[in-house]
């Protein structure tokens, strides 16, 4: 777990700086101060929009490209479009953890795994999926978890996850 909040320390580090890191290597020009996790907004805003619209006419009148799984946990868990700070977060907690663990559970104790850690925690492409809040975090967080019980040969859990 010692890994999990390190990396939740350095994802709102750059949460705090205006993800400094994505704007200097010219990854993130157009990055809109004050609009974080832009993603979540927009899932949750087209999503509003998808439940009232029949399934074969979404895609074109909403921009709402996820499955109905997706649209029946929004309204299971009655997450609303002024959510979408919230769920921003979530989704940087969630993979913040699991990074943590499949970290943590290399069990070497070296200068090559921080760095390794380090460098992959500061990719652009992990950056920019917890920047935005994107909801294939939540996608992400349930395969890596599902690898982790794999090894842990909790094989049912596993398959559990992966079914979801």
């Amino acid at each position: 777990m010692l890994w999990s909040l390190a990396v939740a320390i350095c994802f709102g580090l750059h949460w705090i700086s205006d993800w400094y890191l994505l704007r200097f290597l010219g990854v993130r020009e157009d990055l809109d101060s004050g609009l974080h996790f832009y993603d979540s907004f927009a899932t949750l805003k087209f999503a509003n929009c998808a439940k009232e619209i029949p399934i074969d006419e979404r895609a074109p009148a909403c921009g709402y490209i996820y499955g109905r799984l997706l649209l029946h946990l929004i309204k299971l868990f009655a997450i609303c479009e002024e959510s979408w700070m919230m769920v921003g977060w979530a989704l940087l907690l969630s993979i913040a953890i699991v990074l943590g663990l499949l970290l943590g559970s290399l069990q070497q104790s070296s200068s090559a795994l921080s760095v390794v850690a380090i460098v992959s925690v500061n990719s652009p492409p992990v950056l920019l999926l917890v920047e935005r809040g994107n909801i294939d975090g939540l996608i992400l967080s349930l395969l890596a978890l599902s690898a982790w019980t794999m090894a842990g040969h909790r094989r049912g859990f596993s398959t559990l996850l992966l079914a979801f």
